[in-house]
């Protein structure tokens, strides 16, 4: 094995820590994290497509015979383990920018509702002291025809 594949064998495992870290898995995060992003649509994106290539060419080193006689991956390859493992940490990947836009579509639908809640018991106070005011009205009015009644009656 050359040094640019314990590099790359490391960094993988790196990630694969991470991910299974993030899962609350004792290994396999990575083929987790493919499995989320296949399961939320996005098993056909970039990132995808090149987690399950570098997955391939993890398990090629760890399990193939003979991989170790020939360079497996190149730089390019560490450097979007990285790239992707600060992407993780940030909450910019792929699955963490999916997820707070949902959250954030579910926060405006209970603000909505909420607000709408809001301004329906506002209205329905108001609804309410109409309705005081004119049951006052409509009692003095009964009080006062009963007045008129006795009087006219009784005199």
């Amino acid at each position: 094995m050359n040094k640019t594949d314990m590099e790359f064998f490391e960094t993988y495992k790196r990630l694969d820590r991470l991910c299974s870290d993030v899962f609350g898995l004792r290994n396999g995060g990575v083929t987790r994290y493919i499995d989320e992003l296949k399961a939320i649509g996005y098993g056909c994106t970039e990132d995808c497509k090149t987690l399950k290539r570098l997955r391939h060419i993890r398990n090629q080193m760890a399990h193939d015979e003979g991989t170790f006689d020939y360079q497996v991956c190149d730089r390019d390859d560490i450097i979007w383990l990285n790239a992707f493992y600060n992407r993780i940490m940030k909450r910019t990947d792929p699955l963490a920018v999916h997820y707070r836009a949902g959250r954030k579509a579910q926060n405006t639908v209970r603000n909505n509702v909420h607000h709408s809640v809001q301004h329906n018991s506002s209205r329905h106070r108001k609804n309410r002291k109409a309705n005081v005011i004119f049951n006052i009205i409509f009692f003095l009015i009964i009080i006062a025809c009963a007045c008129c009644i006795y009087f006219f009656e009784f005199n």
